[in-house]
């Protein structure tokens, strides 16, 4: 196991909606990981989500999560994906949870660490020194 120094996790919308969504998949799981990592979203994941209210199942559960979660502005963007890519290269010690596969293609090319989801079941951890398999 690769000891990554991660002290703030930015959420995704498509971890948020998978939370109520799928078997398995918790935000207990990185916190566990990651404990002393702050929780953070961007304000456009939320706006997001109010727009998908009544579309999509699991939406009330993500903004139920989010209450627990700093929600910061990242002016000059209306995409969640393009927030999230300009705070994570702002901040240090980050890491992003998405299951969105072309954010987390963006966020490796830039040597952002990935959490992610494989075969619906195991997280798994992409970052600079290369995917490691962790029992999030």
């Amino acid at each position: 196991m690769i000891d990554l120094k991660i002290k703030q996790v930015i959420l995704d919308t498509s971890f948020l909606l998978a939370i109520a969504q799928m078997r398995g998949v918790s935000l207990h799981q990185i916190k566990e990981r990651f404990p002393r990592a702050k929780l953070i979203t961007v304000s456009q994941v939320l706006e997001e989500l109010k727009r998908l209210k009544g579309k999509r199942p699991g939406v009330s559960v993500a903004m139920e999560v989010l209450k627990g979660v700093e929600v910061i502005r990242v002016n000059g963007y209306d995409n969640a994906d393009d927030a999230i890519l300009s705070l994570s290269q702002d901040l240090e010690e980050v890491a992003v949870v998405t299951f969105d596969l072309n954010l987390r293609k963006r966020l490796v090319k830039l040597g952002i660490p990935v959490i992610y989801l494989r075969s619906k079941k195991k997280l798994l951890i992409d970052h600079p020194a290369g995917s490691y398999e962790e029992p999030l």
